[in-house]
């Protein structure tokens, strides 16, 4: 009797799995057919069915189809924006006082803040290169998350060919995403990212020219180039109070693209990869005219968790050519950082617009048509804690990027001048600090290395006065600005804090100063002597 009603059991099971089988088959098959008239009917009839996913309303209707590699629409929505400052007038008068306003509104965590200047600062455009031609990268966006180098073309157009190019270009672009948006931004972009990434749409092979890191120098500012302008022209920004370069008075001795602005044109899509400021470096960036570009940053914070994400997903590039990251070559889409927990902020920034980016903070974008643009970086007294990062940072990577300048050189310079110079009491106070840790720690190290070595010839510069980026490391590859050790041996040279720089046995070890210990000394005991004497507030 107990076995019969297990076989009872056991049928009634089989019956009903048969049943369920044939259920599933049948809204298997109904769902086939569903997708095979969806097929029929899409711009994608060309594609297999096996590769189309359905997307779904609220209401469980289905709105779209499209190809299952493609990313749904609305996934960009998913990105917050950055934040927007309006400063007064008087706070737009002093830029880096400025920044420390959005330092201390806790805009850093962001990466980066859009100002919009005061209603009333509306300068002159006058970046007018006349019959110069500009130099201009070509861009094949299929390549952009490839590593592949750009293809730089010289004396290519002029500003006004260059604009009639673009502009031709985004008035014939046909949209190959079959989405509609209401927000031409998002159309854009979706548009931009699909043919980064996307197999179908990289095969059209979408090229762009970019007009990118034009000297002022060379081409001219769009700022007036008056020295008696607004604090906040690109060209008077390394003057300001409290910054680190003000010790550059004459042209030729600038630093491009640091201390003196680099120019940009942008066409649809022109795209800058991702990367962070040259030092870690402050930087901002101003929209003369034209179609939007959009921004994605990331916080420095992150900085360190996005080398790992990007070398990760991209290992066997990185594994090829290690110093990718360095060659701004290389973009990701901000959906992947998302989704690995990277905060991304994004931005469109308009004309008359700036951007500012904060130290360490990975950026990238593109554009939405014909623009120009300005940028310089900014170095002042809080940022130098970041220079140092950046300088260890560099050495441990080895020669794949090299310190734009030594910090010590500033530091020194900034130091040697500082009663000729602008600063406030609390950027004064940060640049004497930071002169009495460079100090230390360098007559440390020079102490180390007379300890290590029986023999050790002390010997002055031949030129105390050579260039800060004269004297380089054979082992980290930065700069040696106030001093370095030498085999007498082998000749090699390098950092004093590494003690040794060879292999040679019994060998005679020089160290070459820059300024001898006396004299680093007597330099900080007269600062110390000059701030006892003034009890009063140091700006000037």
């Amino acid at each position: 009797m107990k076995d019969a009603t297990i076989l009872r059991k056991t049928i009634s099971k089989l019956a009903v799995s048969k049943k369920c089988q044939e259920k599933a088959q049948q809204l298997c098959n109904l769902r086939a057919e569903k997708k095979e008239r969806k097929l029929e009917e899409s711009k994608f009839a060309g594609i297999p069915a096996s590769q189309i996913i359905e997307i779904e309303s609220d209401d469980d209707e289905v709105v779209e189809s499209h190809p299952n590699y493609m990313r749904n629409a609305s996934s960009y929505n998913e990105i917050p924006e950055v934040p927007i400052y309006e400063p007064t007038a008087e706070e737009f008068a002093n830029p880096l006082r400025l920044i420390e306003i959005l330092n201390e509104k806790g805009f850093a965590k962001y990466g980066c803040v859009k100002i919009r200047p005061p209603k009333s600062w509306k300068p002159e455009f006058s970046f007018n290169p006349s019959n110069k031609k500009l130099n201009v990268r070509e861009q094949l966006l299929s390549n952009l998350n490839e590593g592949k180098s750009f293809i730089e073309n010289t004396n290519m157009y002029t500003l006004e060919e260059f604009k009639e190019m673009a502009d031709n270009f985004a008035k014939n672009y046909e949209q190959k995403s079959p989405f509609k948006f209401k927000n031409s931004f998002r159309a854009n972009e979706y548009e931009y990212w699909a043919m980064v990434e996307d197999p179908e749409f990289k095969k059209d092979s979408v090229t762009v020219e970019y007009a990118a890191d034009l000297p002022s120098s060379k081409y001219g500012s769009g700022f007036p180039s008056s020295n008696s302008g607004h604090p906040f022209y690109l060209n008077n920004l390394s003057n300001s109070k409290d910054s680190l370069f003000q010790i550059i008075t004459r042209k030729q001795e600038a630093i491009s693209g640091i201390s003196s602005p680099w120019m940009y044109s942008g066409m649809l899509f022109a795209s800058f990869c991702w990367h962070v400021e040259d030092l870690y470096m402050y930087s901002t960036n101003y929209m003369h005219k034209g179609a939007a570009k959009t921004w994605y940053c990331i916080p420095g914070d992150y900085k360190e968790a996005f080398d790992n994400i990007i070398k990760e997903k991209f290992g066997v590039l990185f594994f090829k050519e290690p110093s990718l990251l360095y060659s701004i070559v290389l973009t990701m889409n901000p959906l992947e950082l998302v989704k690995r927990k990277i905060p991304v902020y994004r931005t469109e920034q308009k004309a008359g617009e700036l951007i500012i980016t904060f130290p360490q903070v990975y950026h990238a974008g593109f554009s939405h048509g014909f623009n120009v643009s300005e940028a310089v970086n900014i170095a002042m007294p809080a940022w130098i804690p970041n220079a140092k990062q950046a300088t260890s940072d560099y050495a441990r990577d080895g020669s794949f990027k090299k310190c734009t300048f030594p910090y010590e050189w500033l530091i020194f310079e900034n130091i040697r001048k500082i009663n000729q110079l602008k600063f406030s009491r609390e950027a004064r106070d940060q640049l004497i600090n930071a002169y009495k840790e460079m100090k230390d720690k360098e007559l440390g190290n020079r102490e180390k290395v007379m300890k290590c070595y029986d023999k050790v010839l002390v010997k002055p510069f031949n030129n105390p006065h050579i260039r800060y980026d004269y004297h380089t490391c054979s082992t980290c590859s930065n700069y040696t600005y106030l001093s370095f050790i030498s085999c007498m041996t082998c000749k090699k040279a390098g950092c004093t804090h590494h003690i040794t720089v060879c292999n040679c046995l019994n060998t005679k070890m020089v160290l070459n100063t820059r300024f001898t210990e006396k004299e680093l000394t007597e330099t900080f005991i007269e600062i110390e002597e000059d701030e006892n004497t003034d009890d009063g507030d140091s700006e000037q």
